[in-house]
């Protein structure tokens, strides 16, 4: 199964021009549709040079805001419409593994001494354009930037846009890190296909701020007031607290037709979607995930709070931290849901046994204050639990149905008393049915507009799972110097940490 972005033509291997300056060209956006193209790793490198000073409060004397506007390119805007350019767009495939040798070594044009790909932009030069992939990769982005924060392919973006991209790397982060970009205010993406292995190192002794690998995802660390659609992730993460398959940190946003094969390793606010959520519509989500963690740990959210969430299918291994006392919670789902409602979820994840049932671990939520949830089932052989919330919860809903029963059930076929009429009415983005239903020995899978999702046979594996054509993964990366980590492997009350998230600093607009 292919995903649309990358059916087509044999994926070109490019190399990385040289580190000289490009020749001017006549045209800087030969199709003219207002986006500069991008022909090669130069190209991409030189946008973060192209800097527009903002003045938003229309004082002589008023802050400055750097930004990169995408209105130019080695300082110029030749062959840009009247009213300008506004972003840049990839005219063919790119590689990061300059020489072609399967390895990231100083052969490379972007070694950089070990540390491979400086974001573009930062904290302070936010990226606030268009960056349109048109369907091509970029292959083997390599980052080792440990303790380093705001690290992706970009650092920081504010009302930018990322769409119909593919990308593949191996990253070594700090906070607020994601493939794609670090932190991200009121940005759109749509159509991306990424694969990816960050991990996130935790600060040395002497580190003073933000020193900690929290808020890191396959897409980005943070999420902020956006709109996300149509993304295919396999992601590998490791990190400290507030880590996720797409995001470490969502609040505020529009989150549809999502598909994630991912591995998540941390402490606490663990999710194979996103380690906390907050005030967000979340819709038609697949995750298939091995979680494993501390507190707070769930396989698709670590909590979630103020939140709608609706059609989730759900597959993999959820392992909270058995034997560290009471703050251990996890499900299935999510391991706290506060004030969020919840529906249309099938879970074929399996949990730990917890044999003098010490830990809040349920099998769908750990532990749950004022949640409105219907239409919900999991295979409490899997779970080894019957019901969706830990002891600590007293409205407990149970259910006996075991796996075979929710692989028989269908619409109109009712297994051992389990019948899924409540879900023949939901559609994904192109108004096809969103749930299907395979033979009498088959999980039900989700068709999303990318492609149609699924473990039918229920071991923690997608069936049929896309793959990025191309250039071979960089393997065994030439060592470069180890820094001191100092993660924390303990674990506390796990709401206190919600009140330590950083703070989200923005832009100020007219």
């Amino acid at each position: 199964m292919n995903h649309p972005i990358f059916t087509g033509a044999l994926v070109l291997l490019i190399t990385a021009s040289s580190l000289t300056h490009a020749a001017p060209r006549i045209d800087y956006d030969i199709d003219n549709d207002g986006l500069i193209e991008i022909e090669d790793l130069q190209d991409l490198n030189e946008i973060r040079n192209n800097v527009t000073e903002m003045n938003y409060s229309g004082e002589v004397d008023g802050i400055i805001s750097l930004e990169l506007h995408g209105d130019a390119l080695y300082g110029s805007n030749d062959g840009c419409p009247e009213d300008g350019c506004a972003g840049y767009e990839l005219v063919r495939d790119l590689n990061f593994d300059t020489n072609l040798n399967e390895q990231f070594d100083a052969g490379d044009t972007y070694w950089n001494e070990g540390k491979g790909w400086q974001s573009i932009g930062s904290f302070f030069i936010k990226f606030v354009a268009e960056f349109h992939g048109n369907g091509f990769t970029i292959h083997n982005l390599n980052i080792n930037r440990p303790q380093q924060q705001f690290l992706g392919l970009f650092a920081y973006a504010d009302m930018a846009s990322f769409h119909d991209l593919s990308l593949t790397g191996q990253l070594t982060t700090g906070a607020d890190s994601g493939a794609i970009v670090g932190y991200a205010w009121k940005t759109v993406f749509k159509n991306l296909f990424i694969d990816v292995i960050i991990e996130g190192k935790n600060g040395n002794p002497d580190c003073s701020l933000n020193c900690d690998a929290n808020q890191v995802g396959g897409l980005a660390g943070s999420v902020d007031d956006s709109k996300i659609s149509q993304l295919v992730i396999k992601a590998n993460i490791t990190g400290n607290n507030y880590l996720g398959g797409l995001a470490g940190l969502i609040q505020e946003s529009e989150i549809k037709e999502v598909a994630i094969q991912s591995s998540i390793t941390g402490n606490n606010f663990l999710g194979g979607l996103s380690g906390f959520v907050t005030s967000s519509q979340i819709n038609s989500i697949t995750s298939f995930t091995h979680v494993s963690g501390h507190g707070a740990v769930g396989g698709v959210m670590g909590a979630s709070k103020l939140s709608n969430i609706k059609n989730v299918l759900i597959s993999g291994a959820v392992t909270p931290g058995l034997g560290i006392g009471r703050f251990a919670r996890g499900g299935g789902f999510s391991g706290s849901v506060h004030t969020d409602q919840v529906s249309h979820i099938i879970s074929l994840v399996e949990l730990p046994a917890d044999s003098e049932d010490r830990h809040l671990i349920g099998a769908l939520i750990g532990d749950a204050v004022d949640p409105d949830i219907n239409n919900t089932y999991w295979a409490a052989d899997l779970t080894l639990r019957e019901r969706m919330y830990s002891r600590a919860y007293n409205l407990g809903i149970s259910q006996r149905y075991d796996l075979i029963d929710l692989q028989c059930a269908s619409p109109t076929e009712n297994c051992n008393g389990l019948k899924y009429d409540q879900f023949s009415n939901q559609h994904n983005d192109n108004q096809q049915t969103l749930w299907h239903f395979g033979g009498n020995n088959e999980a039900p899978t989700m068709k999303l507009a990318m492609g149609e999702f699924g473990d039918k046979d229920a071991d923690g594996v997608a069936e049929n799972w896309p793959v990025i054509e191309g250039p071979s993964a960089i393997n065994n990366p030439e060592p470069v110097p180890e820094v001191s980590d100092s993660t924390n492997s303990g674990s506390g009350p796990i709401w206190v940490l919600l009140f330590m998230l950083p703070l989200f600093t923005r832009r100020p607009h007219p």
